[in-house]
């Protein structure tokens, strides 16, 4: 998978999450997980988000045990590359791993998941204002 066409899924699971839509964005990152290499902490990155996904969907189904197992994965292993990989997010154009480990802690105590952010400009805007630019 492209850069570019990993961003726009990458941007795609971000937007569907943030609208509530959570099995969603675990589907739409599903396919760059899969063709990820194995083993790589991107990938594993990409497991974390597929997982939080889940976990927000546990929270709005209301299934504690649920969000706990998958949020609390989420968090360990955010945190973790968060501190290993610095700047692992940029292979993609995703959110920084620290402001996912904090959403994953929001949901664990029993928060709405709402709002995967970035720190500072937003990789998916800047890509959607390049890709919608006459040329």
């Amino acid at each position: 998978m492209s850069g570019r066409a990993l961003n726009l899924a990458l941007c795609h699971g971000v937007d569907l999450f943030n609208h509530g839509y959570f099995w969603e964005a675990h589907e739409a990152w599903e396919e760059p997980w899969q063709v990820e290499r194995r083993g790589s902490p991107h990938r594993l990155y990409l497991q974390g988000l597929i997982r939080l996904a889940a976990a927000a969907l546990k929270h709005r189904i209301e299934q504690p045990a649920g969000v706990m197992a998958h949020a609390g994965w989420c968090q360990e292993v955010f945190e973790r590359l968060s501190q290993q990989h610095p700047g692992i997010e940029s292979l993609s154009g995703g959110p920084q791993p620290d402001g996912l480990a904090a959403l994953a802690g929001r949901l664990l105590q029993g928060n709405e998941p709402w709002d995967v952010t970035w720190k500072g400009s937003n990789p998916c805007l800047e890509t959607l204002l390049v890709m919608s630019r006459p040329d």
